[in-house]
């Protein structure tokens, strides 16, 4: 009845669960939340993509180290293109060219090595990656000498997503009521914030799964998006919700505890509908545009899901934008650049030109 998914290893989804927490979770269902109308008076969000700029994996390059599974990508230092493989647990660095740079990480528990990496974030010079088999954020320098490993900083066991701005650590996961928690570079706790998902705290710890996205500017601010429920909410630095808004047609499905009492598996409605998983959350010129697809059986990761839905909105306010039809899964955008990743059927990196009206 329900697909078994690896947490581990989703792009923007910033999503995985403890061990611990994986193998002791109850089966819950009935979370599934009515899909909203469609959004009304959406303005034009004049998005186009041109042709690949670049294409990375092994069938476009075979020459080039070969990506196990792309758990996720971004932009680094100098426009070099930054890609966390979670199966070869190492992160590669690519020139602005597709031409291989430099490699670090491998296997293991200690500096500069990875168990189970699920996010790469750039903050200056600072490439961030996020381990959260060892809740812990390990920094690197990408310079003529190569990728290497400055230090790292422990964050509180739990924390099921990653993101960087401006010399700050964001996470998610359920904590003593609270959802998002930042913290310094060095791991100091500075603030939480947001309200958990759901008031039940066994459904809370589970259900905070999400993306969580950080947007710079002059007006920073913090995105979630649930896995499990069809809400986006934007928050300010300092916690204050800045607006919510629902996914139209989006519906969640129902989760529990996979057979195996390994992972967590994702089903289909309470009516037998196929579920619905958001696969990225990204900042497209001042746009929030949110991806998913659905939820289908037998299905290993995120990764798996290569059809999307695409809705926009305004992030100042959360005003609705229309989103062309045909847009493919997209992951991480920077000006005139946007990164798509995929893993079926091998995992590749392609970069296209963006441009918004």
């Amino acid at each position: 009845m329900f697909g078994n998914f690896d947490l581990c290893c989703p792009r923007r989804l910033r999503a995985a669960l403890p061990t611990t927490l994986l193998r002791s979770t109850l089966f819950f269902a009935g979370l599934a939340l009515a899909a909203p109308a469609p959004l009304a008076g959406a303005q034009s969000f004049g998005l186009t993509l041109g042709e690949p700029m670049l294409d990375l994996g092994e069938a476009a390059a075979p020459d080039e180290p070969v990506f196990g599974h792309i758990v996720d990508v971004a932009w680094g230092p100098g426009g070099a293109i930054l890609v966390l493989d979670g199966h070869h647990r190492r992160l590669s660095a690519f020139g602005p060219d597709g031409g291989f740079l430099r490699q670090a990480g491998r296997a293991g528990e200690g500096p500069g090595e990875f168990l189970a990496p699920i996010a790469v974030e750039v903050v200056g010079e600072n490439v961030l990656v996020f381990d959260a088999g060892l809740a812990r954020v390990q920094r690197f320098r990408l310079d003529d000498e190569g990728l290497r490993f400055v230090d790292s900083v422990r964050l509180p066991a739990g924390a099921r997503g990653f993101c960087a701005i401006d010399d700050l650590l964001v996470t998610i996961g359920y904590s003593e009521g609270e959802l998002v928690h930042i913290f310094t570079l060095e791991g100091e706790h500075v603030r939480s914030f947001g309200h958990p998902f759901h008031d039940d705290p066994v459904v809370a710890q589970l259900a905070s799964n999400g993306h969580v996205l950080c947007v710079g500017g002059d007006a920073p601010a913090v995105v979630v998006v649930p896995m499990n429920f069809p809400t986006v909410y934007v928050y300010g630095l300092d916690g204050t919700l800045r607006w919510s808004v629902e996914l139209p047609g989006f519906d969640g499905g129902t989760v529990g505890r996979s057979p195996s009492g390994t992972g967590v598996a994702f089903g289909p409605t309470e009516d037998g509908r196929p579920g619905h998983l958001p696969v990225s959350a990204l900042d497209v010129d001042g746009a929030l545009l949110v991806q998913w697809g659905s939820v289908f059986k037998g299905m290993g990761s995120l990764e798996d899901i290569t059809s999307v839905t695409s809705a926009a909105f305004d992030l100042e306010d959360g005003t609705p934008l229309d989103v062309p039809e045909s847009l493919p899964r997209l992951d991480v955008a920077d000006g005139n650049r946007v990164f798509s990743h995929a893993n079926d059927p091998f995992p590749r990196v392609r970069v296209f030109e963006l441009t918004r009206d």
